[in-house]
């Protein structure tokens, strides 16, 4: 069986190895399997998360929710769309890696925000998880068209600008949040000196 030219040197290593011995047709059918269980392990955790809601700070719970469609459509769609490609190519150089892993990284970039501001006494911090959430969501979308029409993401395109923009939309909101979780532990850390010093 012929390997595509797009693959990376190490995968078409592994797979030669895989091919000489036999076991390449066997390797074929285990990624399809693992899609599955991730799916399914997917869909049980969402499903656990959704029920235990009323347990969960509100800017958290929705933040995980972002955090969940960024892992769904950039990570995992990223995913099957590189096993029916069969490589992380599409185009000349669109990288389908990289919205892979700017997917899956939505589950931590973005309920870090959360959390941060769950900690505080802000009374706005859904309007700041909403704002980091459809900024990380967008970045995903843009990513996906420069990589859809085959550019590769240091290509000066406007999708390429607008994925920026929205980067840094969500940094600047990622760095005011990490700001006021510091104040807030400060005045909680003066207020315990206070105390220890009546005592």
């Amino acid at each position: 069986m012929q390997r595509p030219k797009n693959e990376l040197p190490l995968r078409q290593i592994i797979f030669g190895m895989l091919h000489t011995i036999g076991w390449y047709d066997e390797a074929m059918l285990f990624y399809p399997m693992l899609q599955i269980v991730l799916m399914i392990l997917f869909i049980y955790f969402t499903v656990i998360i959704i029920k235990e809601r009323k347990k969960i700070d509100k800017a958290f719970f929705n933040s995980l929710l972002y955090g969940l469609m960024a892992v769904f459509s950039g990570g995992i769609l990223s995913g099957i769309w590189m096993s029916s490609n069969l490589g992380r190519t599409a185009g000349l150089e669109g990288d389908i890696l990289i919205l892979h892993f700017v997917g899956f990284h939505g589950l931590q970039a973005i309920p870090s925000i959360g959390w941060l501001l769950g900690q505080t006494r802000i009374s706005s911090t859904n309007k700041w998880v909403h704002i980091s959430g459809i900024s990380w969501l967008l970045l995903l979308i843009f990513l996906f068209i420069q990589t859809w029409i085959g550019k590769s993401i240091i290509d000066p395109t406007i999708y390429v600008l607008l994925a920026s923009f929205f980067v840094l939309v969500w940094f600047g909101i990622f760095l005011w949040s990490l700001n006021k979780w510091y104040q807030t532990l400060d005045k909680n850390n003066s207020v315990v000196i206070k105390n220890n010093n009546k005592i």
